[in-house]
């Protein structure tokens, strides 16, 4: 009878534990993507200093380009100068597609998501492929480091 009381005690115990688990991993699930809207909003807006909230202190972006810019205060700049000067006129109205969500332990995740954005003077919209390690930091989920890449055709079709 004993045996039985403990197995059915640990039983409770492995079962309320799991259920807090996925519990937590749903309010992580939600907390994530509500950061990830949060991220395209603030570039919609222009709002630099707002996506520099939502970054760690060591937060890494790597552009199309290939170019590293590290710190938050040092890609706020750059997305700055982004929004000032290259993209300066336009209006950006971005659209969240083919979204995943990838966790790499309890405090850190990876969002793979394409972006379609309709920027005013282009005549159709540009496709992004963006890449985004998240993190959790005092409680809080941040942008680590993300990365995106224009979707296009390739050169030359595969067979």
């Amino acid at each position: 009878m004993k045996n039985l009381l403990a197995a059915i005690m640990i039983g409770l115990v492995i079962f309320c534990a799991n259920a807090s688990a996925q519990s937590s991993r749903a309010g992580d699930e939600k907390a994530i993507e509500a950061l990830m809207w949060q991220m395209g909003q603030t570039w919609e807006t222009g709002d630099m200093a707002g996506l520099a909230n939502l970054l760690t202190d060591n937060a890494v972006h790597v552009s199309p380009f290939g170019e590293v810019t590290t710190g938050r205060e040092e890609v706020r700049r750059l997305m700055q100068w982004v929004r000032d000067v290259a993209l300066a006129k336009d209006k950006i109205k971005m659209t969240i597609a083919q979204y995943a969500l990838n966790f790499a332990g309890a405090d850190n995740a990876i969002v793979t998501f394409k972006v379609v954005s309709e920027i005013t003077g282009q005549p159709k919209p540009q496709e992004d492929l963006l890449t985004v390690s998240v993190q959790r930091v005092s409680k809080q989920w941040k942008i680590a480091h993300f990365q995106g890449v224009a979707v296009s055709e390739p050169p030359i079709k595969r067979s």
